[in-house]
């Protein structure tokens, strides 16, 4: 049995689920991150070119296996401290942001491939070796065809995320998870479609916003349990936003709604320090009230 409180949350470790259309700042909210002092660990993507055009360098790790990305949820400092810090010139490096970058290319190591045979290409130039499968993937289930996946696949993979994402909110640092935004069907539309073409073409449909990930269920879910600022992030081409609140079809929330604005103005600003800021905001205007409700003296 563990035993939480909420009395020693002067610095809370901030878990952070980002949606944006690409080039909104995902990366850049990660960044901000490092140079608060708050340094990073990225798990997941290989953007090679922005943080370093900011002079910003930190460690990437890409798992291959399931089991690499929950050793990185469920024992961090041992990974850290055996694979992290052999890399040259981070063998004192000490994370304080785990960064999964692009929760959809993680769901994939997740799902993995099915098994191929060797294959000849290129008029014999070229060999490829077979592949026994890996991932979700490489389980026996019943599939109409090799390779091709079944429900219960896609059961599975809600399942093993469901379980990740729970320990990714557990963990003792700051977590980022960033994935792309795309439209689809929303909820109640869903519920009215037969699987008959002929009736559904009749049916209206609603579409919304969702983080772009495979299995609808997730899209839906994920966001509420992975983190406390489900953000999405807007580039106008000039200036770059924060919506915090339901805008233009897409979801957004914090467990903070009580000081932060619908939308934040953070071109030139750095996202980790504003984040702070709201917080602190927050506790001081919970300070102003006595646990009966009754204003104290404290002063604004």
């Amino acid at each position: 049995m563990k035993i939480l409180t909420t009395s020693s949350l002067d610095a809370p470790h901030f878990h952070i689920f980002l949606m944006s259309a690409p080039g909104a700042g995902k990366t850049k909210f990660i960044g901000d991150f490092h140079e608060a002092g708050e340094h990073v660990l990225r798990v997941g993507e290989f953007d090679r070119v922005t943080l370093p055009a900011r002079g910003i360098h930190v460690p990437t790790i890409m798992p291959e296996t399931e089991g690499e990305l929950r050793a990185i949820i469920e024992q961090p400092e041992a990974v850290i401290e055996r694979v992290v810090r052999k890399i040259p010139g981070y063998e004192d490096y000490a994370p304080k942001t785990i960064a999964f970058d692009n929760l959809r290319l993680l769901q994939r190591v997740v799902f993995g491939v099915g098994a191929y045979a060797t294959e000849t290409v290129f008029d014999g130039a070229v060999v490829l070796p077979a592949h026994r499968g890996s991932g979700i993937m490489a389980m026996p289930n019943k599939r109409d065809a090799t390779g091709i996946p079944a429900n219960k696949d896609y059961r599975l993979l809600d399942d093993h995320m469901r379980s990740l994402v729970w320990g990714i909110t557990k963990m003792p640092y700051h977590t980022i998870v960033t994935t792309h935004e795309e439209r689809d069907l929303t909820i109640e539309s869903r519920l009215k479609l037969s699987g008959d073409p002929d009736k559904d073409k009749l049916v209206a449909r609603t579409i919304s916003g969702y983080p772009a990930l495979d299995g609808f269920s997730l899209k839906h879910d994920l966001p509420g349990l992975i983190s406390d600022y489900f953000l999405r992030l807007e580039w106008d081409g000039e200036q770059y936003f924060i919506h915090t609140r339901p805008s233009q079809g897409f979801h957004a929330r914090t467990r903070i709604n009580q000081v932060m604005p619908p939308a934040m103005d953070w071109t030139e600003r750095n996202a980790y320090h504003l984040l702070r800021q709201k917080y602190e905001q927050a506790q001081q205007k919970a300070q102003q009230k006595k646990p009966n409700g009754v204003v104290s003296s404290v002063k604004k």
